[in-house]
């Protein structure tokens, strides 16, 4: 049984991406004199939507990297993105390698969200999650739109799949079992 916030996250990206294609065709005729201009609005604002969804579902569930968390990891990736390849442009220089790091730095910001307990690990799929939401940022400077929105909606749902996997792995107790009281 799929949680009914799924389909409302899903109802809800859905929407923006249709209403930021309309968007995106304004901004096509209203900057058609300032390519490099509309480029980043486009990726700026595509990265938002995607860091923002993925974020709201994160703190939906009250983990430690949430929408400001996403949204800014999206927006700096796509940042990044967008001045290494405009600069290769000047030099000829290879815009890749700011991607290679931001991909080695955001993999370090992934690695301060994984706690070790005793025997328990925590932050896995918060580390992960931080890793795709770089990568989403990666895609907007790379002007690949309907891959981020794609990637995007992919995550939601495996992150909503694996939250309704987990419940379901849990043991149940009936409300009617004796609970197991220690006194002190």
């Amino acid at each position: 049984m799929i949680c009914p916030y799924f389909y409302i996250h899903l109802s809800i990206l859905l929407y923006f991406a249709a209403c930021f294609s309309d968007y995106l065709t304004m901004l096509e005729q209203i900057y058609s004199q300032y390519p490099d201009l509309l480029i980043s609005i486009k990726a700026i604002s595509v990265a938002l939507l995607v860091g923002g969804m993925i974020g709201l579902e994160r703190e939906k569930q009250h983990k430690p990297a949430g929408i400001r968390t996403n949204i800014l990891i999206c927006l700096g990736a796509t940042v990044f993105t967008l001045i290494s390849r405009q600069a290769a442009l000047g030099d000829n220089s290879d815009p890749s390698r700011i991607v290679a790091q931001i991909v080695t730095g955001v993999g370090f910001l992934g690695a301060g969200a994984i706690m070790r307990q005793g025997t328990s690990v925590q932050g896995l799929t918060t580390a992960a999650e931080i890793w795709v939401a770089a990568a989403l940022g990666i895609c907007c400077g790379y002007e690949k739109y309907l891959m981020a929105i794609l990637v995007g909606v992919v995550t939601i749902i495996v992150l909503e799949t694996s939250r309704i996997t987990s419940k379901l792995n849990k043991p149940h107790q009936s409300p009617d079992a004796p609970q197991d009281h220690k006194c002190k």
